[in-house]
């Protein structure tokens, strides 16, 4: 059964998920993993602003 979250909560769960994400990334990088993160996040922040911007 598929359950209808609110748009808040589907929010909160995609942040949740994220987070998730990046500490598991995070955890994988040995070398350099500062500046292999910083260069991960902002490639990944600029496509969700040329998502925005496309759309």
């Amino acid at each position: 059964m598929v359950k209808s979250l609110s748009a808040e909560q589907s929010a909160d769960a995609a942040l949740d998920a994220l987070s998730h994400f990046r500490v598991e990334f995070y955890d994988c990088l040995y070398s350099r993993a500062d500046a292999l993160f910083k260069l991960t996040d902002e490639c990944c922040a600029r496509v969700a602003r040329w998502r925005r911007w496309s759309s």
